[in-house]
């Protein structure tokens, strides 16, 4: 069941890079440095709902 199946229909969406889990580990770290403030962000601004993390 989805989260919004359950209720929960304000949740914030973080879009990743795809596939993240065929990548290099210095890349994903990389990746995970640079966009951790702007995740932060999205998650726990109100109003909004999606960021996307660019690889």
């Amino acid at each position: 069941m989805t989260a919004k199946g359950r209720g929960a229909t304000l949740l914030q969406n973080v879009i990743l890079p795809f596939p993240l889990e065929t990548q290099p580990e210095a890349y994903v770290i990389e990746v995970a440095r640079r966009s951790l403030p702007e995740v932060v962000r999205s998650l726990t601004a109100t109003g909004r709902t999606m960021v996307e993390v660019r690889g």
